[in-house]
């Protein structure tokens, strides 16, 4: 009887487990999803975490395999400043909010001004960012900008706004704007193309500048020729820097991904050390053949993205982390259209825009654009965005023993450069060298 009972049970277990097992990778997605919303909650500034959610849908506006450049904080600020344009009846003041991360337009501007107040990492490193606003003459007239959208912006942005002659001095006004993007960014943008054209009535523009060293130098003499394997599985030899790095870095790995986080020197004259910081992410596959870490990545949910780079941030100082990373330049220009499509602002582009309180005419965007520029190499990081928002009138509109890592950059990856709070401030992909 006790061995026919004990039978009963085993055979009630095994069943128990049949059914169990085709349904723990469902329960393993649902906890990691609860889990996530749990850890996520309030561990992020509201706006920093709108910009790290957009962030992750502007990577991927590009194909596949290209390698890819952005700013979402340039694109976040000149929205910004655009929502402040935007009439409270309209729609799309409340979307904007919304993806902003604010609840009211005076939480929108308290919020860039306390991101612009935490941004001095350090007298080795350089950041900039700064918006220009142009109205064309034609309706700048005895009003010209309203004031009340002129005294908001002023406080909160560091904003210069002026009056412009698109329909009969086009030419002279984009070699102004290429002039202004160039003094910008050090030079490291010498040739900026605008987007204006004769029937623009207000050009807004929002232009980023960083410039980093690394708070540990890569040696010139350490950077070898070695391969690197891109997204389609060609391989060639690129320069990699490399660099052993024991209980400096953060190290944080998964099922899925391996990471790493760079800091960048936060040395003040006083030769303290800033408590505001900037830190590069970079982000590879847990396979170390792999190259679909990019693409992996952008599939995976923003709550775990999010997830992971909290635990990143935390993670563990306590090992040896053997770094090979290869030098790169990526310069790229992206349309965003179809992302404010995504995000449900596409009525920007028409004649509902609400874009009324810029100036007497009602506006409504016809293009936004950026352009970015990153370049990495053993003394640090230089970067620059430029984000355009071109609006014409809408009569007019066409809408204990530590353990070792060896992080070998030699496939495809991702990377990210956040601020304090680690909101990413540029952010791209390497999938081609």
């Amino acid at each position: 009887m006790k061995g026919r009972s004990k039978r009963r049970i085993a055979l009630i277990l095994g069943l128990m487990m049949t059914i169990a097992s085709p349904l723990s990778a469902l329960g393993d997605s649902v906890m990691e999803t609860e889990t996530a919303q749990n850890e996520e909650k309030d561990s992020l500034p509201s706006y920093a975490k709108a910009v790290m959610n957009l962030s992750f849908d502007q990577a991927k506006e590009f194909e596949e395999g290209e390698n890819a450049a952005f700013s979402t904080y340039g694109l976040c600020a000149a929205l910004s400043v655009l929502t402040n344009g935007v009439s409270t009846a309209s729609p799309n003041h409340k979307k904007l909010l919304t993806l902003l991360g604010a609840d009211s337009l005076e939480g929108l501007n308290a919020q860039n001004k306390e991101f612009l107040s935490k941004t001095d990492y350090g007298y080795e490193n350089i950041f900039r960012t700064t918006d220009l606003l142009l109205v064309d003459k034609s309706v700048a007239g005895k009003e010209g900008l309203k004031s009340d959208f002129v005294s908001r912006v002023t406080e909160n942005y560091p904003i210069t706004a002026r009056t412009a002659d698109f329909q009969h001095g086009l030419e002279k006004e984009k070699q102004l704007i290429k002039e202004a993007v160039k003094e910008a960014t050090n030079g490291f943008l010498p040739d900026y193309e605008s987007t204006a054209d004769v029937e623009t009535i207000v050009d807004l523009m929002n232009i980023t500048y960083f410039k980093g060293k690394w708070m540990y130098p890569f040696k010139k003499e350490l950077t070898k020729k070695k391969k690197f394997t891109n997204a389609k599985g060609k391989t060639k030899k690129v320069p990699m820097m490399r660099q052993t790095f024991d209980e400096q870095i953060r190290y944080y790995e998964d099922k899925y991904f391996r990471g790493i986080i760079l800091p960048y020197s936060a040395k003040t004259e006083a030769g303290t050390y800033s408590p505001n910081r900037a830190e590069m992410y970079v982000i590879l596959p847990k396979k170390k053949t792999s190259t679909k870490g990019v693409k992996q990545w952008n599939k995976k949910s923003a709550a775990y993205k999010r997830r992971f780079l909290k635990k990143l941030r935390n993670g563990d100082t306590y090992n040896i982390v053997n770094l090979s990373l290869p030098t790169f330049e990526t310069d790229v220009t992206l349309s965003l259209e179809n992302l404010m499509e995504k995000e449900g602002l596409g009525s920007l582009f028409g004649d509902d825009a609400g874009i009324n309180e810029v100036v007497k005419e009602p506006l409504c965007v016809s293009s936004i654009t950026q352009r970015t520029k990153i370049k990495v190499d053993e003394e640090g990081t230089e970067a620059a965005a430029v984000t355009e928002i071109v609006a014409k009138c809408t009569a007019i509109m066409n809408p204990p023993k530590k353990p070792v890592y060896n992080f070998c950059c030699k496939v495809p990856f991702v990377y990210m450069i956040c601020d304090t709070n680690g909101m990413p401030i540029f952010s791209g992909s390497v999938s081609d060298l």
